[in-house]
């Protein structure tokens, strides 16, 4: 979901410029697929973008929206196979379609906000690959025209949002994974407190904005800053307003139980659906585990958490890895509650390795620094 997240300043006026996208009926249609991608609903978006295409069959971003919808399509899962294959050659294909435009209209700002975000998914997509020096190179091309926009949000408050997520991630992105040190030194430097600031005012004030600022403040104060009781009302607000999108809901259960609000995680567990998809299976495994155990029904709650681990075989991604830590760290806690220590260490271990968020480290290692003497934050 995070690959959208530029995508909505395609939207906003820039300068005195008329773009196509703005205009009717493209602009409704356009936004219309927008919203049923983050809906999850993928039939109503290929019958959109048909209608799309046909008012404007040569723009670049049908291919976009193509790209952006196959990595919807099974997200949270990674993409593999020859979906990954055909979510690459879209992207090029926007890419070359864009260059094409702009070796005529350089200033054409549409058309470079839609090549700087395709370049950003291949950024991200060769990031997962493990090919961090191809990624440095699509974010370098990204950032070429994003860091023209800087200025601009001095009189288009929808630039918010660009900003406060650039230099939010400018510092914390290299503290995470420490591979980025040696390619940052040629981005311009970031704020991360700023940065908050400015996705807060972002969802505040702006309208194309509001939803990408929700998802990355609810993303970023729960699982980096673990502030889950202001990350709530961002989530909450995803949630209501895409209610056919259960990656929202399950994140909003995950933020009510890190509150303790066991109750109103249950309410919404017994209206989650019994989907095939491999993370919302174990999203509602683990948290019904989690509900249990604080009922002390510990039985109920063992065989939870180990049939969380068991669907977790049937797919792989950051998430995935998540919600298996959270399984080992409840089977850590119910073995300490019957004094198996070498249990207890051995889950604990388990639960610590899985994950590289600040959220799901902290109970693990927190454990470990106290009780394992080989144990290195």
């Amino acid at each position: 979901m995070r690959l959208l997240s530029f995508f909505l300043l395609l939207n906003f006026p820039l300068l005195a410029q008329e773009f196509i996208l703005q205009k009717e009926p493209v602009n409704s249609k356009f936004l219309e697929c927008f919203y049923h991608i983050y809906n999850s609903d993928t039939a109503s978006f290929k019958e959109s973008s048909i209608k799309l295409k046909k008012l404007i069959p040569t723009h670049p971003a049908n291919d976009l929206l193509i790209a952006l919808s196959i990595y919807w399509s099974k997200y949270p899962l990674n993409l593999d196979g020859k979906e990954l294959v055909r979510m690459k050659e879209e992207l090029i294909a926007t890419t070359e379609k864009c260059h094409e435009i702009l070796e005529n209209h350089e200033n054409d700002f549409e058309v470079r906000y839609v090549d700087m975000i395709a370049h950003s998914i291949l950024a991200l997509t060769y990031s997962r690959d493990s090919q961090f020096f191809k990624a440095a190179g699509e974010a370098k091309k990204a950032y070429n025209y994003f860091r023209d926009g800087f200025e601009l949000m001095k009189n288009y408050n929808e630039f918010y949002f660009s900003s406060g997520l650039y230099s939010y991630y400018r510092e914390k992105y290299p503290e995470a994974y420490p591979i980025y040190r040696a390619v940052v030194w040629m981005f311009k430097s970031g704020d991360k407190k700023e940065g908050l600031r400015l996705m807060a005012l972002a969802f505040k004030e702006t309208v194309f904005a509001k939803a990408e600022a929700a998802h990355y403040l609810s993303h970023i104060l729960m699982r980096y800053e673990m502030k889950p009781a202001l990350s709530l009302r961002y989530v909450e607000y995803l949630s209501n307003r895409y209610p056919g999108n259960l990656f929202f809901k399950a994140n909003y259960i995950e933020n009510l139980l890190f509150l303790k609000r066991y109750d109103d995680a249950a309410l919404l567990l017994d209206d989650f659906p019994d989907d095939e998809h491999a993370f919302y299976q174990m999203a509602k495994k683990v948290f019904t585990g989690i509900v249990a155990e604080n009922e002390s029904e510990y039985k109920f709650a063992e065989r939870c958490f180990n049939d969380a681990i068991e669907i977790s075989k049937r797919g792989t991604s950051e998430e995935i890895n998540n919600l298996k830590s959270l399984s080992y760290c409840g089977l850590a806690r119910l073995s300490l509650l019957v004094g198996n220590m070498e249990s207890t260490l051995s889950f604990y271990k388990m639960a610590n390795d899985l994950v590289k968020y600040d959220l799901y480290k902290k109970e693990p290692e927190e454990y470990l620094s106290r009780h394992d003497t080989d144990f290195k934050n």
